[in-house]
Formats: C-alpha cells, sequence, structure tokens
C-alpha cells in the first residue's frame, strides 16, 4: 500500500473524533437530561463524563446517525443505575436513623446513637411546627400516616405530604452533618 493510498485517518482515529464531535454537541441537553431525572447538576455532570467515558470503552463501530441514541441509551442506564444506588443508600441511611437509638453493643454505638439523637431533635426543632408534630408522631411514637391523620384530624394525604417534606430536610441536614 503506498503512502497515498492510506486513509488519512485510523478507524479509531475517526471514532475518537466522532465521540469528542458528539460530546461537544450533546453535552448541554445530555446534562439537562439527567439532571432533570436525577436532581443534582453536579451528580448530573459526573454521569455525563461516566457516560462518554463509557462509550470510549465501546469496541463496537460507530456512525453519526446512531451515536446519539447510543449516548442517550447508556445516559438511561447510567440514571437508573445512580436512582437505584442512591435508594439503596438512602434506605440505609433511613434505617440506621432509625434504629440508632437502639444501638447497645458497645459505648461507642451508644455515644454516637445518642448524638444522633440530640442531632435528630435539634433538626426536628427547626422544621415548621406541624411538620415537626407529624414527624415525632410517625417516628418517635410510631404511628402510621393513617393513624397521625385521625390523631391530629388531619387527612392522610396532608400528613403524608408533610411526612414527606419532613424526613426530605432532616435526611439533607443529616448529610450535610454527617
Amino acid at each position: 500500500m503506498t503512502p497515498e493510498s492510506r486513509p488519512a485517518t485510523t478507524p479509531g482515529i475517526r471514532q475518537d473524533r466522532l465521540i469528542a464531535a458528539t460530546y461537544v454537541e450533546l453535552h448541554e441537553a445530555l446534562c439537562g437530561y439527567i439532571r432533570k431525572r436525577i436532581g443534582s447538576p453536579c451528580d448530573a455532570e459526573d454521569l455525563v463524563q461516566d457516560v462518554f467515558a463509557r462509550l470510549l470503552e465501546y469496541n463496537t463501530l460507530l456512525d453519526e446517525h446512531t451515536i446519539a441514541p447510543f449516548v442517550y441509551a447508556i445516559a438511561r442506564n447510567r440514571v437508573v443505575d445512580y436512582l437505584r444506588r442512591h435508594a439503596r443508600s438512602r434506605a440505609a441511611a433511613d434505617y440506621f436513623f432509625l434504629h440508632a437509638r437502639r444501638a447497645t453493643c458497645d459505648v461507642e454505638e451508644r455515644v454516637a446513637a445518642s448524638e444522633l439523637a440530640e442531632l435528630e431533635q435539634s433538626l426536628c426543632r427547626r422544621l415548621p411546627q406541624r411538620q415537626a408534630q407529624i414527624y415525632a408522631l410517625c417516628t418517635r411514637d410510631g404511628l402510621t400516616a393513617e393513624e397521625a391523620a385521625t390523631r391530629l384530624g388531619l387527612g392522610r394525604r396532608t400528613v403524608e405530604n408533610h411526612l414527606f417534606a419532613a424526613r426530605r430536610q432532616m435526611r439533607s441536614a443529616l448529610k450535610a452533618c454527617i
């Protein structure tokens, strides 16, 4: 093969240029797509980078007609993975938080549980009065949303909404402290 008959670029370089051009073209839209689904701009940016890193790992031949749908398929899968991981860690944190007061194994656990209980009380005082009242009934007293609604003379959905908002605020405050 003579130098004149060789292609100017190899297929790998062509594919890298296609991926780079796709990154420039889709970065903002993809970041918005992911941010809308997970609600965190910083994590969305990380996932966009991860999408393109995974795209670089694929050894399949890509072309300009199939790369955009492929990028969004990878992004959708990364979002699902992120949400699953986030839900598991949130469930574990909730479980620990709700059961930390009952820790009796050793001194360190009791001290940590005591500090966590104090932090919970402090954070609970910062909640709006209705949210704090509902949060206390459901977490400390162990009432269901329906039982709390009956006790307070409110609708079940109202109690659920207040409880959801209170838990979300407590979770984000605890994450910032821990």
